[in-house]
């Protein structure tokens, strides 16, 4: 698993621990780390900030494998970036499941 964190004012990474062996942690602004992607993505789950929602989908989409997934964390509240929805529900290459839990 690989995850891009900030934590400017957050304090230290629990994913710094010696048991978090099979987390890759990359820390800075995802919008940038991200770009240094180049393998396949399997499972792209994304959690961050609201508004670079179509961003991160933009930049990472191309590397999502087919029949992967992706994942938009909290996406009833806060409002999810109409942008976002927009490229989800228009893209034909993508269905979509909705779960509220």
């Amino acid at each position: 698993m690989l995850t891009h964190e900030s934590f400017d004012g957050w304090g230290e990474s629990p994913l710094r621990s010696p048991d978090a062996v099979l987390v890759t942690l990359v820390e800075g602004d995802a919008h940038e780390t991200v770009k240094d992607l180049k393998e396949p993505i399997d499972i792209l789950f994304i959690d961050a900030d609201k508004p670079g929602y179509p961003d991160y989908l933009t930049k990472l989409l191309p590397l999502v494998r087919p029949g992967g997934r992706i994942i938009g964390h909290n996406m009833h509240r806060p409002t999810p970036s109409p942008e976002y929805i927009r490229a989800i529900t228009i893209d034909p290459a993508l269905e979509q499941i909705h779960s509220v839990v």
